[in-house]
């Protein structure tokens, strides 16, 4: 049965955050995708999900964070209704007792960071570097260390662009 060795991880993703795609929003994007300003989660579509992975021994769960987040280094980034830290730790705490190991995403490609708001469009400046240190440096305390940390960067190209306001790909080093 999966999910029984202990020395395997078999988890899923859960979306904190949608706004990782376009910079703006737009109903009649494919999957109705857009940015959305307020904190776009069903909560007991997250607590089934949770429960339905518990039941099927999952072990793990990334949680993509996004600007689902009230941080406390970066206030300006969370959406209307964001999680404070207190319930993030809460909910890791709850995730735990369930069995399943929870790690971190907050996803840093550039098709992929509308959620870092005006610092998505200063990618690769000391302020963006600064911005993207200070978050995954909350986030590891807020995870307590944990032993894994998806930080995203893959699909930067432009053609996963192609319907953003502002595109940028960063290319070798």
């Amino acid at each position: 049965m999966p999910g029984t060795d202990k020395d395997k991880l078999w988890g899923s993703l859960l979306h904190l955050s949608f706004n990782m795609w376009e910079d703006y929003y737009l109903p009649t994007l494919k999957y109705d995708s857009g940015y959305r300003s307020e904190l776009a989660l069903s909560e007991s579509l997250w607590n089934d999900a949770l429960r339905t992975m518990q039941q099927q021994g999952l072990n793990m769960v990334v949680i993509d964070l996004g600007n689902a987040i009230q941080y406390d280094s970066h206030p300006e980034i969370a959406v209307r209704g964001a999680w404070s830290p207190n319930r993030l730790r809460k909910e890791l705490d709850n995730i735990r007792k369930m069995g399943l190991e929870p790690f971190p995403k907050l996803n840093f490609s550039t098709c992929h960071d509308a959620w870092l708001v005006e610092y998505s469009c200063m990618v690769s400046t000391d302020v963006y570097y600064d911005v993207c240190k200070d978050l995954i440096e909350e986030v590891i305390t807020l995870f307590d260390t944990p032993r894994f940390f998806h930080l995203g960067m893959d699909e930067e190209v432009a053609e996963y662009q192609n319907t953003f306001n502002f595109a940028v790909v960063r290319q070798n080093n």
